[in-house]
């Protein structure tokens, strides 16, 4: 593998068993001990949702999740030889969240969280799909609360999301 300029130690994140050797964390910025832990609570979120699906972990691709200050970084292969490399890459954009629009709303952080993970375990492409998986997730995480997919996401970004796929609108 090689490696991301600027990279550096990040820290407090807790990988569960499931998913222990399946996923690498990088950062080349720093994060918050709030955002460790809402990682954490995603990653086992997820991994109690995989196991009760009965995913093993041999079922599970191999992922490298980067934190960034806005979504831009630099990639180096160590090997001068190669000339081409295959990595599986969530990258997350820490100023996303903290931007005023969103005001470091710990929701939208634990949301975005899910979403890439959705996508790369379940290897779900659709989003209106993996906005319901992660409603579903939420519920697991917290289960007295009864959550919606309309309770993170308005019905008009869901049905134009449908209709842009050629669907019929549903919510």
């Amino acid at each position: 593998m090689g490696k991301f300029k600027n990279m550096i130690i990040g820290k407090g994140i807790t990988i569960p068993e499931l998913l222990a050797s399946k996923i690498q964390i990088r950062t080349t910025c720093e994060y918050t001990d709030r955002e460790a832990f809402l990682f954490t609570i995603a990653l086992a979120g997820v991994a109690m949702c995989l196991e009760k699906e009965g995913l093993k972990k041999e079922d599970l691709r191999n992922v490298v999740v980067l934190f960034t200050n806005e979504g831009s970084f630099e990639y180096n292969l160590e090997d001068s030889e190669a000339i081409g490399y295959k990595i599986c890459l969530i990258v997350y954009s820490v100023y996303g969240w903290r931007h005023p629009k969103y005001g470091g709303d710990e929701e939208v952080i634990l949301m975005t969280y899910l979403e890439e993970l959705i996508h790369h375990f379940w290897q779900i492409d659709d989003e209106v799909v993996v906005k319901e998986k992660v409603t579903q997730v939420m519920n697991a995480i917290f289960p007295t609360k009864n959550y919606t997919i309309l309770s993170f996401y308005s019905s008009t970004f869901l049905n134009n999301e449908l209709v842009s796929q050629g669907k019929e609108p549903r919510f």
